[in-house]
């Protein structure tokens, strides 16, 4: 048996760097980002109004108030886009729109509520302050600014973003092609009509969605029965069209278990049995140029071993700077134990109260029952030499919907 914190570095020790690829950037929303985005110019470039309204002089208005109006000529009109450069002159107002440049000379803006036109000449009754209602050169970033580290997914906001700093085109992580196919002579699909020993095939929709969400190309491979030459169908017509193969069930110690008497003519690929509950027999290893894992195939388990380890797996070959979920402590409600010597991963409900957190395992048990997993939005960490957390004593967690952190540059 090997410990889980050996087998997951030998895991992601084996994970192939990031195959990039240049895309334009329009195109580059849920991809990973594999350079860092630095501004390739300033922004804005030149003094722009932050509103509708007019370009003064401040001084010009100095002395205006409700009871002391003070008007000054309107001397053109300038809007967003290509505009020529301009200078007010003194003791005129320039009208102005949202983003268009500055006249020379203007130090500050006036919404257009706040002044009164009246056959050429415009009415103010308050003082502008200098700089008000005027976006600053620079004021977002200056040129060389780093904004968006290497490793980050790009979201909207990060495309666009990169597009406001001057980029074209970007080079991201492609995406890693995963087949997913499901093994057992039990299994028939949704909606089947259920004969005597017949189930569902949730597994493999389940690990596809799971894929997913993890960044991949997933790609449906069906179901296969009991039988070696059907995984050699697929291994055969796959291979060279695929960078991992994920197999579901086969892999414990039934006479049946099809995967585990498939790959036992492979030296390259380790059936093992991993220090972990749920999901202790999974398989790992490498056919030539294509990864294979193998996951058991209780639902539980299989969604347990793929989120501790294809996931990680998936996302380091991705170039995600980071793999792993954010590990949280909270006061446990309910005592909990364990009589192995094993990592235990309990489905939980976490929820905050406050600036704690509060965490209760969840039921039904069992690694068939995929329903706990409905109820839970957490797994509870039990390191393998914890046998026992008492209510009311902080334990280790993590959400299983946890957003990637984000650091700032």
């Amino acid at each position: 048996m090997k410990s889980y914190g050996a087998y997951l570095k030998h895991v992601l020790t084996c994970a192939p760097a990031p195959r990039s690829e240049r895309i334009p950037v329009e195109a580059a929303a849920g991809r990973v980002l594999l350079e860092d985005i630095r501004a390739t110019i300033d922004d804005p470039v030149e003094a722009r109004s932050a509103m509708d309204g007019y370009a003064v002089h401040a001084r010009d208005l100095r002395d205006a108030g409700s009871d002391t109006p003070v008007w000054l000529a309107e001397s053109g009109r300038s809007q967003a886009g290509r505009t020529p450069h301009l200078r007010l002159a003194a003791g005129t107002a320039w009208r102005i729109m949202t983003g268009a440049p500055m006249p020379a000379g203007a130090d500050a803006g006036v919404p257009v509520e706040h002044g009164t036109r009246t056959d050429g000449r415009v009415r103010f009754v308050a003082a502008p302050k200098r700089g008000a209602y005027v976006r600053r050169p620079r004021e977002n970033f200056r040129r060389g600014t780093l904004l968006i580290r290497a490793g980050t997914v790009i979201r909207a906001q990060e495309l666009g973003l990169a597009i406001t700093a001057g980029y074209k085109t970007l080079r991201v992580a492609r995406p890693l092609r995963v087949g997913v196919v499901s093994t057992g002579d039990e299994l028939v699909p949704p909606g089947s009509r259920l004969r005597r020993g017949e189930v569902f095939d949730s597994n493999r929709p389940t690990i596809l969605a799971m894929a997913r969400d993890a960044g991949v190309q997933a790609i449906d491979l069906g179901r296969v029965g009991d039988r070696p030459e059907f995984l050699d169908r697929i291994l055969k017509e796959h291979r060279r069209e695929l960078d991992m193969l994920v197999t579901i069930g086969g892999v414990s110690a039934g006479d049946f278990d099809v995967v585990k008497v498939f790959l036992r003519r492979y030296r390259s690929v380790d059936l093992v049995k991993v220090g972990m509950r749920p999901a202790k027999p999974q398989a790992f290893g490498r056919l030539g140029r294509l990864w294979w894992y193998g996951l058991p195939g209780n639902p539980v388990s299989a969604m347990i071993a793929f989120d501790r380890f294809v996931r990680p797996f998936v996302m380091r070959a991705t170039g995600h700077r980071l793999v792993f979920r954010a590990r949280r402590t909270g006061v446990c409600e309910m005592s909990v134990g364990k009589k192995h010597a094993l990592r235990e991963f309990i489905r939980a409900h976490a929820r905050q109260a406050g600036d704690r957190w509060h965490v209760r395992p969840v039921g039904p048990g069992g690694s068939s029952n995929i329903r706990s997993m409905v109820n839970a939005n957490a797994l509870i960490i039990l390191p393998e030499r914890c046998r026992r957390v008492a209510a009311g004593e902080e334990v280790a967690f993590e959400l299983l919907a946890d957003p990637p952190l984000r650091t700032v540059p």
